[in-house]
């Protein structure tokens, strides 16, 4: 069925649902040319020169017919019903901005073999369905929303025409119409005679000043008159759906959009031009390598099966003379082919082609009985190099194929089970004849003899079924059957043998026979008698290369430029000249590599000697002596590091230029892993997604870290650490009053530290070479390519936008160049804010509960936890010493899941990490700041974890590094007043404790007590024996037994301060004394 221009939306329907119902589709392409001669196709051509080349073409030539065949399984038919569409293609305009104008080169050869075949080019250009890619698409659509905004403009812009002797009448009885029908009529319209344009503009004047623009009319040109109608809410919705731009309905993309979206196995016959041109033209521009061309190709399509390949298999290659598709579609309709497999028919109104030539008429299309029809008939029994055409014969083949390969298998099998059959039957009257022989058979040999006779075996091959039961009969005979009644489809894709055949490309003219799609590619065979000669005179021929490599029994030569070509030696004895070659087995003489030499070649060209003269008529000449000889392993291996340099070349200028990961809209996704390393986010967890990635901007995807900005987000947060800390170190070590009045404990509290500085910064260092080097591994191990986008993302924005304005009647106010700066604010501004935003929230989650766990779990305290506790009185050094796998558990799989849940961009994701260890270091500074903006911003600074780190403490303020909600819902927030409290009772105690000690202990003995008692909950807070509670209560206890009025208090705390030598209470001890809380 042949689908134009103007039947293609009808149509839509029925493809969709054919699409929809079929076991697979098959397609096929017609093309204005297949490569420039530049860009022609060597057998030496790595795949990825191959893509290159290929991609020049598929981006200089047009498809100009692109054909498709579904076919589906019916169990009426008992066999599978063709449907073949056939769409002539052309990229006309689909707009006065020409959105789908293409420019393109036409190959004479080309146009000369479709013109001999059929192809009508009128039919092309006048109804060929237009069609645009996904990127000319978003553009078309922001064009014309930039359009409608600025007409939009122009109307409430334009001046009003003013009322005078032309128009006054007309405008007057206009308004005393209109307010008649509004005020008293039932009638739903009202027709007002508008002659020309100038009329029809002073009624539409009149709606909008004078009656709001609360009407609705429509003009009709022809009648020279206007329709009013009320402007109902159904109305007013069409108005302003109609203001919103679309994509155009008229676009072939859609039927390749279906396909996608329907996951069927997709079968072209050397289909890798095929599927280049398609994606080039129809889906997008194909990207720089390869691989990232595998990835999106297989996103759109799995699984993808190229019948010239599968022409390949071990069982169908000795049947097939040539795998050409003309000449495959012969041979699949003749023995053996015709005989297995299901059947194909025709669907009903699908009488375009014929359905298989191996059935009989009544099996593939309806009868034909005039001699008019039998030749029309004919006619189109093939239509080779039509694209709907040779789409069904792939189809067909496909089946014809598979069909084979499962028939042969299965008839290998029975015979080998009925060869088992038979041996066994044998050995069991073997036993038999044993078991029951005579005396009187024993005497005569010949009758004894166990020996079947030739005639006995063809007896018994003939009447062998007489020991099988009814069942096992009846088994082996449905197995004989060489029919598949049952649908077949599920046992052709599920096979393993044939599974090995699909997402397989066979590559023409290639030492390289196939392109994987979903693997590695294979290695070409070594050719160990092809040579590469270089630097070959300019005036050389193909003749006078035999003649000067004549001694070595040269096989071809294949010019790769006009001054180098390929030898291949010969691996058959040479004749006697005027004799054929009798094939017999030769080794070859190997090439000297290197230079050719002057001994070699003057003796050829150089003299008057027979073999000179010969050789000059031949035309060799002295600078053939400059001709390198290159071995095939030499020329590979140069030629795989030259690759290898430009991939890498590619790969830079991609991460350098691009920046915003994208993937097609629901196809799957887009790559797709985590790359990060910070001193709170300490090592990578790679997290590989499937698929591809690269298609339109419409889908929010888990963006990575391109290869450039991995290493910086592995080591830039590790400088944040070093340089943070170190600065404060040295602060410190200065003591300039200015600053040391915020340190939040004094300088002689330190002591209570359980760790010493060194023993820190060795365990830091241990663990930041440890999971850098991790982060390092997981880079190198993670090989998938990002490809990144602005301008997409901004052009989906921008449509987005100006969509929701057109919905609200803002365009007037709202202008494009607005619509586009809110875009580009948005985009590349508050969206990153709100991925920033969200991941804190994930990872302050993630901490809270996790830190929680750690304490409330004894065994995770004492083995893991305990070791950062060792740290009461905190200083940045100490923000990263604790147990590697807390650190991992609690760092690096936290900000890795709040990486990927944000879907952050990489300058999102490098700033994330970065400022999460800035503010973890911030946090255990040691220091309250007034004047610190992250302790301004965020409560949880360092103050508030500082309470935390204290024995009263321990089972308070858990949460890090951003926000304490989870502290308040949960009720483990401690404020400082309260710490401030605790620690005056605290006092309280350690006065009276002192007090009383003083009449019985000597002086020198007052403070070590008064230490003993100060130190003894931090000993036990962070030995780790217990989770914290017991240090708490123990005070209590102590508070609870000391009942005292305030002004005992204040004579109590005035003896301590007179006995102690510690300078804590003197110079204010209590956190709060940057605030001037003193006690």
């Amino acid at each position: 069925m042949e689908i134009l221009r103007q039947d293609f939306e009808a149509s839509l329907p029925m493809l969709q649902k054919a699409i929809a119902e079929c076991d697979f589709v098959a397609m096929d392409t017609e093309i204005t040319g297949l490569a420039s001669p530049a860009n022609i196709p060597k057998f030496q051509d790595s795949l990825a020169t191959r893509y290159s080349k290929v991609s020049v073409s598929a981006a200089n030539f047009l498809v100009i017919q692109l054909g498709i065949c579904t076919f589906t399984w019916s169990d009426k038919v008992g066999g599978y019903e063709a449907r073949p569409f056939n769409f002539p293609c052309f990229p006309s305009s689909v707009d006065e901005a020409k959105a789908g104008e293409r420019f393109f080169k036409c190959q004479s050869t080309s146009l000369e073999f479709l013109s001999r075949n059929g192809f009508d080019f009128n039919k092309w250009i006048c109804h060929g369905i237009p069609y645009l890619t996904h990127t000319e698409e978003d553009n078309y659509i922001a064009r014309k929303t930039e359009k409608e905004a600025s007409l939009a403009t122009i109307s409430t812009n334009q001046a009003n025409i003013p009322m005078d002797d032309r128009n006054r009448d007309f405008m007057l009885s206009t308004v005393e119409k209109i307010k008649e029908w509004v005020e008293s009529s039932t009638e739903e319209a009202l027709t007002i005679p508008a002659p020309n344009s100038f009329f029809r503009r002073l009624v539409y004047q009149i709606i909008r000043t004078d009656f709001n623009d609360s009407l609705h009319a429509t003009s009709n040109a022809q009648g020279r008159t206007m329709t009013l109608q009320h402007l109902t809410e159904e109305i007013r919705l069409q108005k302003e759906q109609a203001k919103i731009p679309r994509p155009p309905k008229l676009n072939l993309r859609r039927i390749l959009d279906i396909i996608s979206d329907s996951r069927k196995p997709l079968i072209g016959h050397n289909c890798f031009l095929d599927l280049m041109q398609i994606s080039q033209q129809f889906l997008w521009d194909l990207p720089l390598g390869l691989d990232e061309w595998k990835r999106s190709l297989t996103t759109e399509w799995n699984p993808i099966i190229d019948t010239k390949h599968l022409a390949s298999h071990p069982l169908i290659s000795p049947l097939l003379t040539t795998t050409g598709l003309e000449m495959v579609s012969e041979c699949v309709q003749k023995a053996p082919f015709s005989t297995v497999g299901p059947k194909i028919v025709m669907a009903p109104d699908f009488n375009r082609y014929q359905a298989d030539a191996s059935l009989p008429p009544t099996e593939t299309t309806t009868p034909v009985d005039s001699a008019e029809e039998k030749t029309n008939h004919s006619n189109n029994d093939t239509k080779y190099h039509e694209a709907g055409y040779d789409a069904y014969i792939t189809g067909q083949a496909f089946l014809r194929f598979a069909g084979y390969i499962l028939k042969e298998r299965e008839r290998q099998s029975a015979e080998d089970e009925e060869h088992t059959r038979k041996k066994r039957k044998l050995e069991d009257e073997t036993m038999s004849g044993e078991q029951n022989s005579t005396p009187d058979r024993d005497e005569n040999p010949e009758a004894s003899s166990n020996t079947i006779l030739p005639e006995q075996d063809n007896e018994e091959q003939e009447d062998g079924e007489v020991s099988e039961t009814p069942m096992e009969k009846d088994a082996f005979l449905e197995r004989q059957k060489h029919t598949i009644i049952d649908n077949p489809t599920r046992a052709i894709l599920d096979t393993e043998e044939l599974k090995d055949y699909y997402n397989m490309l066979h590559m023409m003219r290639s030492d390289i026979p196939v392109m994987n799609l979903t693997g590695p590619d294979q290695e070409p065979e070594e050719k160990p008698w092809s040579y590469l000669l270089k630097n070959i005179p300019s005036n050389f021929e193909t003749s006078t290369l035999f003649h000067l490599f004549k001694s070595y029994n040269p096989f071809r030569f294949n010019w790769v430029d006009g001054t180098s070509a390929w030898i291949q030696l010969s691996v058959h004895a040479p004749a006697p000249e005027g004799e054929e070659s009798t094939r017999e087995a030769y080794e070859p003489t190997p090439l000297t590599l290197g230079r050719l030499g002057e001994d070699y070649v003057n003796p050829m060209c150089v003299g008057n000697e027979d073999v000179a003269v010969k050789g000059r008529s031949a035309g060799i000449v002295p600078e053939a002596a400059d001709i390198e000889v290159v071995s095939w392993r030499g020329w590979y291996e140069e030629r795989e590091a030259q690759e290898r340099q430009n991939r890498e070349l590619e790969r830079q200028q991609r991460d350098d230029s691009r920046e915003r990961v994208y993937t097609k809209s629901s196809r799957g996704p887009g790559p797709n892993k985590v790359v990060n390393s910070s001193q709170n986010t300490r090592s990578a967890l790679p997290d590989k997604a499937t698929g591809a990635t690269t298609a339109d901007a419409d889908t929010n995807v888990n963006s990575g870290i391109t290869t450039g900005n991995q290493s910086l987000a592995l080591l830039l947060p590790v400088a944040i650490y070093w340089v943070y800390s170190l600065a404060f170190y040295w602060v410190s070590r200065q003591e300039f009053p200015w600053f040391e009045k915020y340190r939040i404990h004094t300088k002689e509290e330190d002591t209570r530290n359980k760790v010493a500085l060194p023993d820190v910064i060795k365990a830091v260092v241990i663990q930041q070479l440890l999971q850098t080097a991790l982060g390092f591994i997981a880079v190198l191990a993670d090989d998938s390519e990002v490809v990144f986008d602005d301008e997409l993302s901004l052009v989906k924005y921008q449509t987005r936008i100006s969509s929701f304005v057109s919905l609200l009647s803002l365009q007037a106010v709202v202008p494009s160049h607005i619509i586009n700066a809110i875009a580009h604010i948005y985009y590349f501004y508050l969206e990153s804010l709100i991925r920033f935003s969200f991941a804190m929230a994930i990872l302050d989650t993630w901490q809270y509960f996790l830190h929680r766990l750690f304490h409330n779990v004894p065994y995770l305290y004492k083995h893991f936890h305990s070791r950062h506790h060792r740290l009461i009185v905190t200083y940045p050094f100490g923000a990263l010493y604790n147990h590697p796998f807390e650190g991992f558990m609690m760092d690096s799989v936290g900000a890795s899941l709040a990486f990927l849940a944000s879907g952050m961009g990489n300058r999102g994701a490098l700033a994330f990490f970065s400022f999460s260890t800035l503010k973890t270091l911030d946090d255990h500074c040691g220091y309250n700041l007034p004047f610190n903006p992250l302790q301004m911003i965020f409560s949880n600074n360092a103050d508030y974890h500082d309470i935390h780190h204290q024995p009263f403490g321990f089972k308070k303020n858990f949460s890090q590094p951003f926000g304490t909600i989870w502290d308040h819902i949960l009720s483990t927030h401690m404020s400082r007043e309260e710490a401030n409290e605790i620690i005056r009772k605290k006092e309280e105690r350690r006065t009276v404790q002192v007090f009383n000690i003083e009449s019985v202990a000597p002086p020198s003995k007052t403070e070590e007590i008064s230490n003993s008692v100060h130190n003894k909950d931090d000993e036990i807070y962070s030995s780790g024996n217990n989770s914290g509670n017991d240090s708490q209560e123990e005070g209590r206890d102590h508070q609870n037994k000391l009942p005292m009025d305030q002004p005992t208090i204040d004579s109590l705390v005035g003896v301590r301060e007179r006995l102690s030598t510690r300078a804590r209470l003197d110079n204010g001890f209590v956190s709060g004394k940057g605030q001037g809380k003193a006690l």
